[in-house]
């Protein structure tokens, strides 16, 4: 029998496979409480926007005076920054809706604050920070583990070594061509042990392909720069540009707000804006978006950019015009995190996350049952049997 007929029939004759099957066990041993934490966690953090949603959206509603006007840009944003004190860079959200109110937005400590505003009366109605202590822990735990960079590229070496695992257990997990069609199911008849080693080997053939994107995509947010050049380097992308910079003439004063978004619908007359970026540096540009046709809008949204003083146009991004790679580059993030396809999309982004707490305690307990226990029985065995052989 050829090492061919040997793979497809009788693997386990295959030297090759001992290996891959020692790799597979101490790399799960290894990372197996890393595997329950960013399994769990990102199982909670899909819905991450729902969370969110619950907790604001009693401040988004309210009752729109019959033909009263809007308040200016420039009021809301001067009422935003009354109310929270906050001078830095400030994105408002404009509403589609005449009875909902414009949502500021802006970064404090990694937290992200909503401060809702009646677009009538330029009056703040509240500002949140939404999804409470627990959804902010549970995303440092995810992101990093509370050790900031250390403990991201400790997410992005886990990240790989659970692709190393999905890899080498498909390997092990093929029986040869007449049995595997037995590894595909479970059969719940069956004893404990059998029903955790089918558990362990239907989840892993069945999830094989969410854990190994989740977890490569996840490496993805620790070095984005290899992803980026190695997707560069078969797709091209885009020459990214420095960003913008915006030399502030002596005694220039900022231009309405009203005047930039006029600016930016005329050189990108597609939609009303969504969004506006104010920066709160006096050096940066000011950016315009507008709402893109994908899901999330952002991701497809056109962006203007514009000098804050003269309103003149900088620069205007659409979707349309990346390159085939800068689109690959841009679905590496919603690969990761299920953003995308909607609600369907996200359970089956959180029973892949389960997956990875489920692999490991089932692989966990064959190895405890397989290994330690039997090395425990053998150094010490049954009084009954010691005591058959003094009589005989």
């Amino acid at each position: 029998m050829n090492l061919l007929h040997r793979a497809l029939d009788k693997p386990r004759t295959l030297a090759l496979r001992h290996w891959l099957f020692q790799i597979h066990l101490w790399v799960g041993i290894f990372v197996g409480l890393y595997a329950i934490a960013i399994g769990v966690s990102g199982a909670i953090l899909v819905f991450r926007e729902e969370i969110v949603e619950s907790s604001l959206h009693q401040w988004r509603s309210i009752t729109a005076p019959p033909g009263a006007p809007q308040a200016s840009p420039d009021e809301i944003v001067a009422a935003v920054r009354k109310a929270s004190g906050y001078q830095g860079t400030l994105t408002l959200e404009f509403p589609q809706h005449p009875d909902r109110a414009i949502e500021a937005t802006f970064f404090t400590r990694n937290f992200m604050h909503y401060v809702f505003v009646d677009p009538y009366r330029a009056q703040v109605l509240a500002e949140v920070i939404p999804g409470g202590a627990a959804l902010r822990w549970l995303d440092t735990l995810h992101s990093n583990f509370f050790l900031k960079r250390p403990g991201r590229v400790i997410n992005g070496i886990g990240g790989l070594l659970l692709v190393l695992l999905a890899l080498t257990g498909i390997c092990i997990w093929w029986p040869g061509r007449k049995l595997w069609r037995r590894r595909l199911i479970i059969d719940f008849r069956g004893r404990f042990k059998r029903l955790n080693w089918d558990i362990h080997n239907t989840f892993g053939f069945w999830g094989l392909t969410g854990v190994v994107i989740v977890s490569f995509t996840g490496a993805f947010f620790t070095w984005p720069q290899i992803y980026r050049a190695a997707v560069d380097r078969y797709f091209p992308l885009s020459k990214s540009a420095a960003p913008p910079r915006v030399e502030r003439q002596p005694d220039a004063s900022r231009a309405p707000l009203a005047a930039l978004l006029a600016a930016a619908n005329q050189a990108a007359p597609e939609g009303p804006a969504w969004r506006i970026n104010i920066p709160g540096s006096p050096n940066d540009p000011v950016r315009v978006l507008k709402r893109g046709d994908g899901d999330p809008p952002y991701r497809t949204a056109t962006t203007i950019t514009l000098n804050p003083y003269t309103s003149r146009v900088l620069s205007v991004d659409r979707y349309a015009d990346h390159t085939a790679g800068d689109k690959i580059f841009a679905w590496i993030g919603p690969l990761h995190t299920g953003n995308f396809g909607g609600l369907a999309v996200k359970i089956l982004y959180a029973l892949i996350g389960l997956f990875f707490p489920a692999l490991f305690i089932t692989g966990f307990i064959m190895w405890w049952d397989r290994v330690v226990m039997r090395r425990w029985r053998a150094a010490h065995p049954a009084p009954r049997k010691q005591e058959a052989a003094v009589q005989v």
